[in-house]
């Protein structure tokens, strides 16, 4: 494969420096007091500010959008991460029992992975989830394996950091509808939270704050790198059968696919019109200047056999319908604005392209 050997040449891992967070359009730059936090009642500007108002932690100088230039994709080590990138064991763990805890939704039933379920490469298997409020939610529910390479968060980017990111579920009225202060209280009264909290947090304690960093935390441990294309990639030719060996060479040339979907977490982190027709204005529901509308953020193709169904409103169910979408410049309703134009890939090219994805899965 061409650019083979570049993909596997090691870099050095750099370590963030502390810079404020962006402000940009959309987005709220400001102290947050874990003292003055919005009860659910107080409405979107209070969970605007809960968005953008993460106190004291570090982030990227520079966000990974174009993580390589190239079409080959460079090892995980080459990829700058954002504060807490490698934490203690004690604060993962602290972080994976919350993801997995009912606790943090406010009717005690749901938690983060309700839907983001660990069988399904952290996805859940619906076109939309469902919530709290028992109405399904406007967006498909991503996978999250290499977090720490896909800066800016959710399909609109809305979030610049994991630990942003991690409160916005929490607060939506729709999703898990939790008030903090409550979340705060209940779990202080667990002797095993404050015990954990304690020790990833000497002199703090619980907060939210720290809810929030316990999160991303163990988000960031999320990594796929065991699947056929990562083993070839690591010199096993035989990882990849024929099919998906020229699958993999449309995905880098005439299918184009590589354009966008780049680097370890194979996305380029930024906000593409992919041709679909909705209402949904994605990026350019942050402000004017924000992006395009109905662009969304490239998602990351780690694990995508196992993250069905497709796009930011879940509406293809399978690879090969999605090869299909591409492969006819997008949906003809979408209108003209589009950065996606048809393809010439006869059926076998198709099924060799998604040959190929199916290998960036570690699992069936």
């Amino acid at each position: 494969m061409a650019g083979r050997s570049k993909s596997l040449a090691m870099g050095r891992k750099q370590a963030p420096p502390a810079c404020a967070y962006p402000r940009g359009p959309g987005q709220i730059a400001m102290v947050f007091s874990p003292r003055r936090l919005p009860s659910r009642r107080a409405g979107p500007p209070a969970l605007a500010t809960l968005a953008f108002a993460l106190l004291g932690l570090a982030c990227s100088a520079e966000r990974p959008d174009s993580p390589t230039g190239g079409r080959s994709t460079p090892p995980p080590d080459a990829t700058p991460t954002s504060a807490d990138a490698s934490p203690a064991a004690g604060l993962v763990a602290l972080g994976e029992r919350l993801f997995f805890d009912a606790r943090l939704s406010g009717n005690d039933k749901l938690s983060c992975a309700s839907c983001h379920d660990p069988t399904r490469a952290f996805s859940d298997g619906r076109r939309v989830s469902v919530g709290v409020s028992g109405r399904p939610l406007r967006r498909n529910a991503p996978g999250l394996f290499d977090l720490a390479a896909r800066a800016p968060y959710f399909w609109d980017g809305r979030a610049p950091t994991l630990e942003e990111q991690a409160l916005g579920p929490l607060t939506d009225p729709d999703e898990m509808g939790q008030d903090l202060r409550g979340l705060e209280a209940e779990l202080a009264s667990d002797a095993g939270y404050r015990a954990l909290f304690a020790q990833s947090f000497p002199g703090e304690g619980v907060s939210v704050f720290n809810v929030a960093r316990a999160l991303a935390a163990f988000e960031r441990t999320l990594v796929s790198r065991s699947s056929p294309y990562d083993r070839y990639l690591a010199g096993d030719a035989s990882a990849l059968d024929g099919a998906a060996r020229r699958g993999l060479s449309l995905f880098e040339g005439k299918a184009e696919c590589s354009t966008c979907h780049r680097g370890p977490a194979l996305t380029d982190n930024q906000f593409h019109r992919v041709a679909f027709a909705g209402d949904d204005p994605g990026r350019a529901a942050l402000g004017p200047g924000a992006g395009p509308r109905g662009g969304f953020k490239t998602p990351s193709l780690r694990e995508v056999a196992r993250t069905a169904p497709y796009f930011h409103d879940g509406s293809v169910a399978s690879l090969e319908e999605v090869v299909e979408h591409y492969a006819r410049g997008g949906d003809p309703r979408a209108g003209e604005a589009r950065d996606v134009h048809p393809l010439e890939l006869d059926e076998g090219e198709r099924r060799d392209l998604v040959a190929f994805l199916r290998a960036l899965s570690s699992g069936p």
